[in-house]
C-alpha cells in the first residue's frame, strides 16, 4: 500500500513521511506495479544516477514501468494466529534509491509475519518522492544536492562534476561532500524516529485517508512499547523496543543513527527499536558517535575527524547512546570487497 502517514514530531516543511507498507494478506494471484510513478521515476533515475550522455534517455528505463510484482494493493491484512501478532520494521533506501527498489526483500520480510514501512526520504537522496501538499517532489528541487550542482557555472559538467564528487568521497577525499551527506542523514534520521512513532500508532488508530480495507489496529506486537498508562516508575525502566531497522548503504548509515538516537526524557527512557541490519551502510557518512562506537579499537575516524556534537537535549548526557545496546548486524557484499 502506497500512502502517508502524519509525523508531528518533524521539524520540516512537511509533516508527512511518504512510504509503501507492505504486510501479510490473504493467498492470492493478483500482482501490482512496481513502479506505481511509471515513466517518471526511470526518467529520474537517468538525470541522477547515469553518465552525463545518458541523462536524458530515460526511455531506456521505461522498461521498469512493464513490472509486476506478486503483491495485491490496499489487501485487508491477514489476522494473525492467536498470541502472534505481526511483527513492526522501518526499511530505508539508498543513494538514489526508494520504497519500490527494494519490493523484493520487503515482500518476503512481509510473507514471514512483519509489517514494514519502506520509507522514501525526502532529503534528496530519492529521484522522486510524492508530497501530498505539493505533489510530485523531484532530486533537483531539494536544497543539499541544489547546493553541490550549484557550485559549478558550467551546465554541460554538472552530472559529471557530480558523479566525481561521490566518486571521491567514497574514498574520503572529499571533506565538504562527506559533511553534506552527513547533514542529510541527520534530516533521514529524524524521519526514520517519526516514522516509527507513526507505525506504532497504527496498532490503535487507523488515518482517515486510509482505505477501507485497510487496518492494522490489535494486530501489530507492540506490547515492548511505552504506554502512557504506565507509571512513572514503570516508565523509567529501559524497555525493549518492538521497531527493527532495516537499511541499505545511505538507509544503512541512516538506521545506525537513528538507532543511536532514541532518547526521549529522563522518564520515559523506554527503547523503539528492538535490532538493526544495515547492509553495505555508508559508515563514513554517520554521526560522530555511530562512528566512534562502529571503530572503537581502531584508528579509523572517517572524512574530517571525529567532530564535537552538542547533546540534542538537557536529558542527553543521562541516558546512554542505542546503538550500544541494541543487536546490530552488518551486512557486506563480499564481491566489492575482493575488488578493492
Amino acid at each position: 500500500m502506497d500512502t502517508f502517514l502524519e509525523c508531528r514530531s518533524l521539524s520540516t516543511a512537511s509533516s508527512f513521511v511518504s512510504a509503501r507498507i507492505y504486510y501479510p494478506c490473504a493467498s492470492h494471484t493478483e500482482t501490482s506495479v512496481y513502479l506505481p510513478l511509471g515513466s517518471e521515476i526511470c526518467d529520474q533515475f537517468m538525470q541522477v544516477a547515469a553518465p552525463p550522455f545518458l541523462a536524458k534517455f530515460g526511455w531506456l528505463l521505461h522498461i521498469w514501468t512493464l513490472i509486476k510484482i506478486p503483491a495485491k494493493t490496499n489487501a485487508p491484512p491477514l489476522q494473525p494466529t492467536r498470541g502472534q501478532l505481526w511483527k513492526l520494521g522501518i526499511l530505508s533506501h539508498g543513494l538514489f534509491g526508494n520504497a519500490c527498489l527494494y519490493s523484493g526483500l520487503a515482500m518476503e520480510l512481509a510473507s514471514r509475519g512483519m509489517v514494514l514501512l519502506a520509507l522514501d526520504h525526502r532529503d534528496g537522496s530519492s529521484p522522486i518522492t510524492v508530497c501530498p501538499e505539493s505533489g510530485l517532489f523531484t532530486f533537483f528541487e531539494t536544497r543539499f544536492l541544489k547546493r553541490d550542482y550549484h557550485r559549478h557555472d558550467d551546465c554541460a559538467g554538472k552530472h559529471h562534476k557530480h558523479n566525481m564528487l561521490i566518486r571521491e568521497a567514497s574514498f574520503g577525499s572529499n571533506v565538504e561532500y562527506v559533511k553534506a551527506r552527513r547533514s542529510q542523514t541527520r534530516l533521514r534520521e529524524a524521519e526514520i524516529l517519526a516514522a516509527s512513532q507513526a507505525l506504532i500508532a497504527l496498532n490503535s488508530t487507523t488515518p482517515s485517508h486510509f482505505p477501507d480495507s485497510v487496518s492494522f489496529e490489535g494486530l501489530l506486537d507492540v506490547s515492548s512499547s511505552h504506554s502512557p498508562a504506565e507509571s512513572r516508575a514503570e516508565s523509567r525502566a529501559l524497555k525493549t523496543g518492538c521497531v527493527s531497522l532495516l537499511g541499505h548503504s545511505f538507509g544503512g548509515a541512516s538506521v545506525l543513527c537513528a538507532s543511536n538516537n532514541q532518547r526521549v526524557g529522563p522518564t520515559s527512557r523506554h527503547k523503539i527499536f528492538q535490532a538493526v541490519i544495515a547492509m553495505d551502510p555508508a559508515v563514513d557518512w554517520t554521526c560522530s558517535q555511530v562512528r566512534k562506537h562502529l571503530f572503537q579499537g581502531t584508528e579509523l575516524t572517517g572524512s574530517g575527524g571525529l567532530e564535537e556534537e552538542k547533546p540534542r537535549n538537557q536529558f542527553a548526557n543521562r541516558v546512554k547512546p542505542g546503538l550500544a545496546h541494541l543487536p546490530v548486524l552488518l551486512l557486506y557484499c563480499q564481491d566489492w570487497s575482493n575488488n578493492i
